[in-house]
């Protein structure tokens, strides 16, 4: 195996320790490579300071209501009127006795725009029957409404005031048109009319 160097090789060149002035170039050029250092870690702390968070949203305001009754004139003595309840979209109107005397039985027909509302149910509520036997009845046409409530007999009349029953709409279009009561009769237990008594109507409106 050859040696590692032989006399032929140039010989190296001993280390020898650097002199005082590339010492001091070196140690300027290490500090300042530790200030640059330094100085960016620190730069990067002044992430904190940035633009605060936008504020959350605001909740919109609720819907107004899509449906509104306005009735003819407020309820009076001797009278049977509608009062609304609404619901988004859904209208539920009421047919409400108002002091009455002796009222046994009632058949209208309770008619309104088919092209703004869409029927959707009715129900006879407990005021008029008072404990006794009622009967009820209604029957749908075009925008119609044939309507029969009345007491059985051996009960007496109803006397005072309360809601009768509900009669439930949806709507369908928007516009303005009419609610009325048409061949209205209201009688006695026997059998003879009340003339007195005074029916109310209103308008409704679709937004």
């Amino acid at each position: 195996m050859p040696p590692l160097f032989s006399s032929s090789d140039s010989p190296v060149p001993p280390l020898t320790a650097p002199t005082s002035s590339s010492a001091r170039s070196g140690a300027t050029l290490v500090l300042g490579l530790l200030v640059l250092g330094l100085a960016a870690c620190g730069g990067g702390g002044g992430g904190g300071g940035g633009n605060p968070a936008p504020p959350p949203p605001t909740t919109p305001p609720p819907p107004t209501s899509a449906v509104s009754y306005t009735a003819d004139a407020s309820a009076s003595a001797n009278s049977l009127s509608l009062t609304s309840t609404v619901s988004g979209d859904e209208l539920t109107l009421s047919l409400t006795a108002t002091q009455v005397q002796n009222l046994f039985g009632i058949t209208f027909d309770l008619v309104y725009p088919a092209g703004l509302l869409t029927f959707e149910s009715a129900s006879e509520l407990s005021a008029f029957g008072g404990g006794n036997s009622t009967s009820f009845q209604v029957f749908q046409t075009n925008g119609r409404l044939v309507v029969g409530l009345s007491r059985l007999a051996p009960a007496a009349g109803f006397s005072g005031t309360g809601d009768l029953a509900n009669f439930t709409f949806r709507a369908a279009a928007s516009g303005t048109g009419r609610i009325d009561f048409d061949n209205r009769q209201a009688v006695r237990p026997s059998g003879v009319g009340i003339g007195v008594l005074q029916w109310h109507g209103g308008s409704v409106t679709v937004n």
